[in-house]
């Protein structure tokens, strides 16, 4: 008893321990990389992200013209318990990474989900998020002076972009998640999805609803607001609906010219007076005429016209296709039928009540 006592009062003072540094500074663990210092909670993890480190930034380096090259970065990789630690100011959206550019800082919040999109958590690659996370922050850390004027939604477009090219397993579900909160900037109603399963002339559904964050910027607003200054004015679920616009951009862009038309683009001004030229100049260069309903739904389609998409938004509404596999068991069940064999699985989608975006086959 003396022994499972003492054992406890370990634990006990462990988790203290690890409460009193997330409140006073860095996680305890120190390690040097060749490209920076890690401070995590345990060595697995600092070793880890040292490898990350070491492997993407090289990489990230490479592909950015105008970049910060061999900037040392000091990395925190957090717990969730600890996340985000001290001294975050407060206008960061500190859901999955932050990037301090001062300091050259990032810090990593291990294993987060995508909000509403938990499903995805699912897939066995989803253990690389929190180095896809890094790739982000890092790409942040290395955009250059002459990346100032671009606008805030359009480089965590960027960030993002990256990030799915230098982590390629989360690439497709990048895309997918990206395309859902896009669909909301092209109708004033809700997003419906549907998933259906069937077999044997009997059909199991369930459905889902995306709703539009409110009151939520039109789409050359979210262009309005540069990535340095004053924080923009909206709210998180608003702020992906811009992010998810700025990956969108930055795909076509990286389709057409590459990143040095991006990069072009984000020099021709850092005079606000200016962002009017600059929003024609990005559409100019992903080949747009405007941003209104039917372009976004455009580029909503072109991010899920993809190999593997059907397996993302599959993962993506996980719980929806259990809950129309379910119903379709009980109407068997209900059946004087043989077969337990489901013939079909689909997912579908409706931008407001009656267009339908599209029906994507999951088996």
């Amino acid at each position: 008893m003396e022994g499972s006592s003492k054992k406890r009062r370990r634990l006990w003072y462990l988790a203290l321990a690890s409460s009193l540094w997330a409140c006073a500074g860095p996680p305890p663990v120190f390690h040097e990389s060749m490209r920076g210092d890690i401070r995590a909670f345990d060595n697995a993890s600092a070793k880890q992200t040292a490898r990350w480190l070491d492997e993407l930034q090289p990489v990230i380096e490479e592909w950015i013209p105008g970049s910060r090259a061999g900037q040392r970065f000091e990395v925190w990789r957090m717990t969730e318990a600890a996340w985000p630690g001290p001294g975050v100011p407060s206008d960061h959206d500190a859901s999955y990474g932050v990037h301090t550019e001062g300091a050259a800082q990032i810090r990593l919040r291990d294993q987060p989900t995508i909000p509403g999109m938990e499903g995805v958590s699912a897939a066995p690659e989803w253990a690389l998020r929190t180095k896809a996370i890094l790739a982000h922050e890092l790409v942040h850390g290395l955009l250059g002076d002459s990346w100032d004027a671009l606008p805030r939604v359009v480089e965590e477009g960027l960030c993002d972009f990256l990030a799915a090219r230098a982590v390629p397993e989360l690439a497709g579900a990048e895309r997918t998640t990206q395309a859902l909160p896009l669909l909301l900037l092209a109708t004033t109603e809700p997003v419906h999805v549907f998933a259906t399963a069937s077999a044997d002339h009997c059909v199991g559904t369930a459905t889902a609803t995306l709703l539009r964050p409110t009151p939520l910027p039109d789409p050359e607003t979210f262009l309005s607001v540069g990535a340095s200054g004053v924080p923009p004015p909206w709210h998180r679920d608003a702020d992906r609906v811009g992010r998810a616009l700025g990956f969108a951009l930055v795909s076509r862009i990286m389709e057409r010219g590459g990143i040095e038309d991006l990069h072009r683009i984000a020099a021709i001004s850092r005079e606000p007076t200016s962002r009017a030229a600059l929003t024609d100049a990005l559409l100019d260069a992903a080949a747009l005429d405007n941003l209104e309903a039917n372009t976004l739904i455009s580029l909503a389609r072109g991010l899920l016209d993809r190999d593997d998409s059907n397996r993302w938004l599959g993962l993506v509404f996980a719980e929806l296709v259990e809950g129309a596999e379910t119903e379709l068991r009980q109407q068997l069940a209900g059946q004087a039928t043989t077969s337990s064999r489901l013939t079909t699985k689909r997912i579908e989608i409706r931008v407001g009540a009656k267009t339908s975006f599209g029906r994507f086959r999951l088996q």
